[in-house]
C-alpha cells in the first residue's frame, strides 16, 4: 500500500502556517511532506522545517526559471539535504512553454554539481565555468520530475529518479515505466478542502489560487479515504494530500483518527 504524506502549499498559506502544518502532519501520522516552490521560497522553508519535524521533504519547484539558475538550484537543494539529514528529494515542475531539452540540460548540470567536483559546462542553454559546491550531503538527493503530457512522462522515465503526477491514472504510470521508469518512485498529489459542510468547502476551494484539482470537499472520512485509494490503486508509491482553507486543526484530527488508519 502507498504511504500518505502531506502537501504544504505555499500559494495558500504564510510561512508560519506552513510550519504549524508540518508539525501537525508529523503528530497526525503522515509519513512525509511535499513543499511547493510557489509562494514562500522553498529553500528557507526546508531549513525551517528541519527544525520542527523529522519527516522527509520533497520540494516541487519550477525549472527552468530565469529566477533560479541550475547552479543556484543545485546549491540550495544540497544545503536543504544537509539540513534535513538526507531526508530530502528535489522535485522539478517543467516550466510551461520551455523546451524539454532545456530541462534535461539543467538536470544534467545539477547532477554534475552534486558530485562536488569543479564543473565547466558549455551547453545550448547554460554556461558554467569552474563552479563547485562546498556544502554537500553524504549521498546525492533523488531528483523527481512532474508532468502530464507524453513528452514530460517520457523525459521523467528516462532521466529522473522518480515521477510526480496529479492524475490518479494507472495508464500514466504504465507509460512512465515503459519509458524507463521501472523501479523508480512515483508520487501522486491531490488537494482536499475540509469544512463542516460540503457547501462551505466547495466555496473555499473555488477561492484557491492553485490549479491542482480538489478531489474532496467536506468532512466525510469515507470520501477522503476514497481519494487516497484512487492513487494507491493506480500504483503510486507515495501519495500527498493538501488541505486548503482555514480548518487545519479539524483536517489533521480527521486524518489522525479516521483516514490514516484506513490507509494501512
Amino acid at each position: 500500500m502507498a504511504y500518505l504524506g502531506y502537501g504544504l502549499t505555499g500559494e495558500d498559506f504564510a510561512p508560519g502556517e506552513l510550519l504549524d502544518q508540518a508539525r501537525r502532519a508529523e503528530d497526525a501520522g503522515f509519513t512525509g511532506l511535499r513543499l511547493t516552490g510557489r509562494g514562500p521560497s522553498a529553500w528557507p522553508m526546508t531549513g525551517a522545517i528541519s527544525r520542527v519535524c523529522r519527516l522527509p521533504v520533497t520540494t516541487t519547484v519550477t525549472c527552468p526559471d530565469e529566477r533560479l539558475h541550475p547552479v543556484a538550484l543545485a546549491r540550495a537543494a544540497a544545503t536543504s539535504a544537509v539540513l534535513l539529514g538526507n531526508r530530502f528529494a528535489l522535485g522539478l515542475d517543467p516550466a510551461p512553454g520551455r523546451p524539454p531539452e532545456e530541462l534535461e540540460e539543467a538536470v544534467d548540470l545539477v547532477r554534475k554539481l552534486w558530485t562536488g567536483k569543479p564543473v565547466d559546462h558549455h551547453g545550448e542553454y547554460y554556461t558554467v565555468e569552474n563552479e563547485r559546491l562546498e556544502t554537500l550531503p553524504d549521498l546525492p538527493s533523488p531528483l523527481y520530475l512532474s508532468g502530464t503530457g507524453m513528452t514530460s512522462i517520457a523525459l521523467a522515465g528516462r532521466i529522473a529518479d522518480g515521477f510526480i503526477s496529479a492524475e490518479p491514472e494507472a495508464e500514466t504510470l504504465r507509460l512512465f515505466r515503459e519509458f524507463g521508469g521501472q523501479d523508480k518512485i512515483t508520487q501522486g498529489f491531490y488537494r482536499v478542502c475540509w469544512a463542516p459542510t460540503e457547501a462551505e468547502a466547495t466555496a473555499l476551494a473555488h477561492a484557491s489560487h492553485d490549479a491542482t484539482p480538489v478531489l474532496v470537499c467536506g468532512p466525510d472520512p469515507a470520501r477522503h479515504l476514497a481519494a487516497f485509494r484512487r492513487f494507491a490503486d493506480a500504483g503510486f508509491d507515495e501519495v500527498f494530500v493538501a488541505n486548503i482553507g482555514p480548518y487545519q486543526r479539524e483536517f489533521f484530527e480527521l486524518y489522525r483518527t479516521e483516514v490514516i488508519p484506513g490507509t494501512r
